[in-house]
């Protein structure tokens, strides 16, 4: 016979699920709060309804949309600094760029959190001159793959020097 979860039966279950679901706190958080076994708390993660499931999804979605709004508030009133400082009696170009810069970095951040854009480390690698004459060196016995070893290194310095 199977035993009742633990955690449905606890007096606290509801403030269990929002800490499980809502505040996303950790297992040995929540049991040592309400004194349960943190497995216990573990296992009850699949008895937690869907509906309170969904409510986190949709307040994610909400909280995402207000910072859209909030952002696009923002943006309005940058842009009409920018408009003020071209408009005006004695244009200020530097305020201007400093406006265009922020619009800039507001852009960027809409995009984030509209998730069109991650931001993802860019790696360049750079292979000293005495590291590429090694590789084409060890490479000449091989004829074709000297021959495209050494294009591609004179591809990239062109592309570098650029």
């Amino acid at each position: 016979m199977a035993q009742a979860c633990t955690v449905c039966s606890h007096p606290s279950s509801f403030e269990i699920n929002e800490a499980l679901v809502l505040a996303q706190k950790p297992y040995r958080v929540i049991a040592r709060q309400y004194s349960l076994h943190h497995d216990a708390v573990r296992r009850h993660r699949q008895h937690i309804p869907d509906l309170l499931v969904r409510a986190s999804r949709d307040m994610r979605h909400f909280e995402r949309e207000s910072l859209v709004e909030r952002l696009e508030e923002i943006t309005t009133e940058t842009r009409a600094i920018l408009r003020e400082t071209r408009e005006g009696d004695e244009p200020d170009n530097h305020l201007a760029l400093k406006a265009i810069q922020r619009l800039e970095k507001q852009l960027e951040l809409e995009a984030e959190i509209l998730d069109i854009l991650k931001r993802q480390p860019t790696v360049n690698v750079l292979i000293a001159p005495e590291l590429e004459r090694a590789l084409a060196d060890a490479l000449y016995p091989f004829p074709k793959v000297h021959e495209v070893v050494v294009e591609a290194i004179e591809k990239a310095r062109v592309e570098i020097d650029a």
